[in-house]
């Protein structure tokens, strides 16, 4: 029997009539509408279990190709996860990426990549651990209420590359921003990089406070070293490369890493992973989904996996001393400390000096003479057992 032979007749008599219906009459006919035809599965879609992976790494924030390449990178099948397959998982759970763009939707690149070298421009800013809008409440907590953990970060990032340095600290030094950035261009000259690098930072208290005059201290400093150090006279923009892995050092480190730090040894030993992930296994769409070291290595260096193991470092643990020897002097008394001047004990030079000590300088010499003539003579040769006559 049909649907229209098991309506009543009422609702006959209008499909009959064939007038136009009212909202009231269409909610007689439920029933009809039509239903989707779409399957409810397919033998070659993912499974359940293969879905919550990508669900699970989605809270990363990866899009379908940055979570293909990660799959693949992770040692899964590709024939699996295909793209399709993936951008279709993303279509059924609705999953999106947030997305900034600009008003009329242009790229524009900070430098010209393609004439750039490896390490010719490194970006460098600092990173308040403690941030609100990026932890959850337990991990904020725990570094907010633990002495033993650092709350600030160091980060210099290479333009070309993507390869980054990191330091962390207590507290925000002028001082330490100086010996972070001399630790580093040390680090890349005792693996052969010899160009000449310009660094661009902030007008932050923890660089030079936009100020010309420690600006050109700081020029004067790393001269030597063959370094050019700039500040971004308040232009944000040029800031993006660090300030974009700043949002990756919380999405994927401090969040899913922080339950597991409770001593100042895991902090180590997790940011230590973590710089050495980022510089050697994990992919970047800026440099065509290559690693920082493969992009390196790409370039013709053959040691670029060694410049990725970057230690890192807690920079009171090695600066603390330094930055405070000038109070450490200043509270010490003032003594007089006399200068032994050494001398050639064969040769006598005249030197000013008052009257009585030159007298006696002189008797000490000719007794040094008549004791060098003597065993001179007799062919033995002994003035270094006699070397405090002249004193």
């Amino acid at each position: 029997m049909s649907i229209y032979a098991k309506l009543p007749e009422d609702q006959r008599s209008l499909i009959r009539h064939g007038h136009s219906f009212t909202n009231k009459d269409l909610e007689q006919f439920a029933g009809l509408r039509p239903l989707s035809r779409a399957p409810h599965g397919h033998s070659r879609s993912l499974s359940f279990l293969q879905e919550q992976v990508i669900l699970d790494l989605h809270k990363t924030g990866y899009g379908p190709y940055r979570m293909y390449t990660h799959l693949k990178r992770s040692g899964e099948s590709i024939e699996i996860y295909t793209l399709a397959k993936i951008r279709g998982c993303y279509r059924r759970h609705d999953l999106t990426v947030k997305k900034v763009r600009t008003v009329n939707r242009e790229s524009r690149p900070l430098y010209d990549y393609s004439a750039l070298a490896a390490f010719e421009r490194l970006h460098m800013d600092t990173k308040h651990i403690l941030d609100v809008h990026a932890l959850p409440t337990d991990i904020y907590d725990k570094f907010r209420d633990a002495a033993h953990l650092p709350i600030y970060q160091w980060t210099i990032i290479d333009a070309k590359t993507r390869i980054r340095f990191l330091a962390y600290s207590h507290e925000l030094s002028s001082f330490f921003g100086q010996r972070f950035l001399l630790f580093t261009i040390e680090w890349l000259r005792a693996h052969g990089i010899l160009l000449q690098i310009s660094v661009l930072f902030d007008g932050g208290a923890e660089f030079c406070s936009a100020s010309p005059k420690k600006l050109a201290d700081w020029q004067t400093f790393f001269d030597p070293f063959g370094v050019t150090v700039e500040h971004t006279d308040g232009d944000k923009t040029r800031q993006n490369l660090v300030e974009r892995s700043h949002r990756s050092d919380d999405e994927e480190f401090y969040c899913p890493r922080g339950p597991v730090i409770n001593t100042k040894s895991d902090f180590l030993i997790e940011a230590q992973k973590w710089n050495i992930y980022w510089n050697c296994y994990r992919p970047h769409q800026g440099i065509d989904n290559l690693t920082p070291a493969e992009k390196l290595a790409g370039l013709g260096y053959t040691n670029a996996s060694a410049i990725g193991h970057f230690p890192t470092l807690v920079l009171e643990d090695f600066y603390r001393e330094l930055i405070d020897l000038p109070n450490f002097m200043a509270k010490q008394p003032k003594v007089v400390i006399h200068r032994i001047r050494s001398q050639n004990v064969l040769t006598y030079y005249r030197r000013k000096t008052n009257l009585k000590r030159h007298q006696e300088r002189n008797i000490t010499v000719k007794l040094f003479n008549l004791y060098y003539s003597k065993s001179h003579k007799s062919g033995v040769f002994r003035v270094s057992a006699k070397q405090n006559l002249i004193t």
